[in-house]
Order: structure tokens, then sequence, then C-alpha cells
């Protein structure tokens, strides 16, 4: 671990919840929702997992956006 203090101001829920975040403002392209909702949908169930079994949701979604940037050349909706 770095000897520099975290950066972030939030803490993990200590279930393991979703903090629901807003969403309202600026709304959400459709197409834009539809890929990202199907993301989130597929690492909900099926994440990435750590060396020791943690589940990594967001470096699922991080990494399914990721590919399918890449499969688009960089031009994804």
């Amino acid at each position: 671990m770095s000897d520099q203090p975290s950066l972030s101001r939030g803490g993990m829920s200590p279930e393991g919840r979703t903090n629901p975040v807003g969403t309202l403002e600026p709304r959400l392209d459709p197409q834009d929702k539809k890929v990202l909702c199907s993301a989130v949908c597929h690492c909900s169930s099926t994440p990435n997992l750590s060396q020791d079994g943690k589940s990594l949701k967001q470096a699922c979604v991080a990494q399914r956006l990721g590919e399918l940037d890449e499969v688009l050349q960089g031009r994804s909706p």
C-alpha cells in the first residue's frame, strides 16, 4: 500500500450494498443508458473476482466498457 493518504471521501458499505447515485441531471442518452445497464447487469451476476475471492463489480463494468470501446474502435455510443 502507498504511504499517501486516500483521496476518497466515501466509504464502503458494510454489507457490499450498492449506494444509489443521482442520474436525473443530466439525463443519459437512451443508447448510453442501454450500454451501461447491460454492463452493470452482467457484472452484478458475474463480477470479476480478486485473488482473495472478493467481487470486483466496478472493475468488471470498466473492463466491459473498455472492451466495447476497443471493438468499436473508439466509437462506442
